[in-house]
């Protein structure tokens, strides 16, 4: 009998794990036939509470993610690309017409002038393009070091206060304290304000106002640039950090990329904080974050050495609060 009862055992696993093994061969089978082309495709989920299922919903929950990732890498490359062939168009245009026939030296510096403002536009943008390509991939390190706000206002002030002047605009800078240090990259938070204080030059008119402001409160303080410009509409202020997206119907003669906002936004998270925007329409705009102080950032690790070692980098070099530009 034993060989009998060995070969019945031996049939017997081998039915029931063909049987336990079949909707595994159904989710192999319709995981090979999802593709780049049919992401939207999704695995059958069993209705019995098992291992199985669990596997099911979560193969597709990963599935999902690729989609939406495939999809914004298209929307992307879409976006990416109008917006090159616009300037790129418009060149190619100004050197056909130069070229038609022979012209006065005072016409070719009109051209020349229209040249160089279009190829200025196109490599700001192909550097936000590069800036967002790296920021996807992880490529730009965001490091960490004690910042004095005084120097960096000083340094983007005199960076920006003759485009003010230009502009007819008032510009003002508010710093409470000069030792107010905060834990941030200087150069990433030097680049998100340029961005910001661009944006508010391009929608004031004219006899309005700037102001960059900082302001402490407990083991935080808040960065903001105002404006008294043109403001944004309600309905659009949740979009306004999205890639390639432009308020429509305002400021008409302002051109971008509409990509300052989406890399503002990117550094500000890379600091663990988050971008607000408050507006209204006519009345200005307000860009703001927060960060957090060094000195109160210091103070809790020499309380707790427990800390993680990669929450911040001191760097030697930072700047010193009472050293000039």
């Amino acid at each position: 009998m034993t060989p009998l009862v060995i070969l019945l055992a031996e049939l017997g696993g081998h039915a029931m794990s063909r049987k336990a093994l079949t909707p595994v061969a159904a989710l192999a089978t319709e995981a090979r036939r999802i593709n780049d082309r049919n992401l939207n495709l999704r695995l059958p989920v069993p209705n019995a509470q098992d291992e199985i299922s669990d596997l099911s919903r979560t193969l597709n929950q990963m599935l999902e993610r690729i989609d939406r990732a495939f999809f914004s890498i298209r929307t992307f490359t879409d976006n990416a690309s109008h917006e090159l062939r616009t300037p790129i168009s418009l060149l190619r245009t100004e050197i056909e017409v130069a070229l038609y026939r022979p012209r006065e030296p005072s016409e070719y510096r009109v051209i020349l002038g229209h040249l160089h403002e279009e190829t200025v536009r196109m490599s700001g943008l192909v550097e936000s393009l590069l800036s967002l390509a790296r920021a996807d991939g992880g490529a730009d390190a965001i490091s960490l070091a004690s910042m004095s706000v005084d120097t960096l206002f000083r340094q983007v002030a005199a960076t920006w206060e003759l485009q003010m002047d230009r502009a007819m605009l008032n510009f003002r800078v508010e710093c409470p304290s000069s030792d107010l240090l905060l834990l941030a990259d200087f150069h990433g938070i030097s680049r998100l304000l340029s961005i910001l204080l661009e944006n508010a030059s391009k929608y004031t008119p004219p006899g309005g106002s700037v102001t960059l402001r900082a302001i402490a409160a407990g083991t935080r303080a808040t960065i903001s640039v105002s404006d008294t410009g043109i403001g944004i509409d309600s309905v659009h202020l949740d979009r306004v950090c999205e890639r390639f997206f432009r308020v429509p119907n305002t400021a008409p003669n302002r051109t971008g990329s509409g990509l300052g906002l989406s890399l503002a936004k990117w550094i500000a998270e890379r600091h663990g904080t988050k971008l607000n925007v408050e507006s209204e329409l006519g009345h200005g705009s307000c860009f703001s974050f927060s960060l957090e102080r060094a000195d109160t950032a210091l103070t809790a690790i020499h309380d707790s050495p427990s800390v993680s070692e990669e929450r911040m980098v001191y760097e030697e070099s930072s700047v010193h609060p009472n050293k000039s530009r």
